[in-house]
């Protein structure tokens, strides 16, 4: 859920807390317990999926894999161990062809090909199960080897699912934000009606009403120089990044400064660029109320 979406959420909470303090006093306005009672609906639903959201990343999913893939390699060298003593004590060529591979050959491998292999060792060790049991492989072991491979295989591609589910999930947050918006839109329009009859009342909602953002009233100031004669860079291209998302990109002055009137505070991720110059790239925290400078010494391309 983005900061525009959570600041929203924060609204829609603070409206329905009004609408329980002032219960009586709005009782008169009988459109409003339909529509709080939907607003109040759509707060549980977005708190709900903000949960699910949080909770379906594919960190988990990526390291459940990992442990499948290595209990698998770990199983399925200790079954080839067993079955090349099996080809060398008969001489069987073809078995030891097939199952010619050590742990540091299988650990490099992507997972679609390690899961074949992974399937031509449990053919292999199935066929000639009697004979493994001299070799410490038990039937135990070959189940135990069947699930790994079944493990590993169904985990194959679930990072890929939690990235399309978190896409989902993200997707409906902003549909039942803007639904939540719209049900807010029609909750302005009966309050409305007390704008004059009832000030105190109307100028609390209003207070609440409001989206809570950062002060654009900011300054920062951005100075590029040449580090070694120290004379101002023109024209240079400087990007303020914010999350990963790109807020401002704009060029300095002929002297190399660049006034940045309104910003929200916040730490940036600040890139300069320069044909001739090495590109730079710094962190700037800007804060309410304070004016700072952001200098920048270039360095020439050798």
């Amino acid at each position: 859920m983005n900061k525009k979406n959570d600041k929203a959420l924060e609204m829609f909470k603070r409206l329905s807390a009004y609408k329980k303090k002032n219960k009586d006093a709005l009782s008169f306005l009988v459109a409003l317990n339909v529509l709080f009672e939907n607003l109040d609906a759509k707060i549980v639903l977005i708190d709900g999926l903000r949960i699910s959201q949080k909770a379906t990343t594919t960190t988990g999913a990526t390291n459940q894999k990992k442990e499948y893939k290595i209990l698998s390699i770990q199983q399925a060298s200790e079954i080839i161990s067993g079955l090349k003593g099996l080809a060398h004590a008969t001489g069987n060529k073809t078995l030891a062809a097939d199952i010619n591979y050590s742990a540091t050959d299988l650990k490099p491998m992507g997972d679609a090909e390690l899961n074949v292999i992974l399937e031509v060792v449990y053919n292999n060790v199935l066929k000639y199960a009697t004979e493994m049991v001299v070799y410490g492989i038990t039937a135990q072991k070959i189940t135990d080897f069947r699930s790994s491979i079944d493990d590993f295989g169904g985990s194959i591609g679930i990072p890929k699912e939690g990235i399309r589910s978190q896409k989902a999930i993200t997707e409906q947050l902003d549909d039942e934000v803007a639904e939540a918006m719209e049900i807010v839109s029609q909750i302005d329009l009966v309050m409305g009606t007390i704008r004059f009859s009832n000030t105190v009342l109307f100028q609390e909602y209003e207070k609440n009403r409001q989206i809570e953002t950062y002060t654009r009233s900011l300054l920062a100031r951005v100075q590029v120089t040449d580090a070694q004669t120290g004379t101002g860079i023109g024209n240079a291209k400087v990007i303020f990044t914010l999350d990963k998302e790109e807020i401002l990109n704009k060029p300095t002055a002929t002297g190399g400064g660049l006034n940045i009137k309104s910003i929200d505070e916040g730490k940036y991720t600040v890139t300069v660029s320069k044909l001739g110059y090495i590109s730079q790239t710094l962190t700037f925290i800007v804060l309410a109320d304070q004016s700072d400078l952001l200098e920048v010494k270039m360095q020439k391309e050798s």
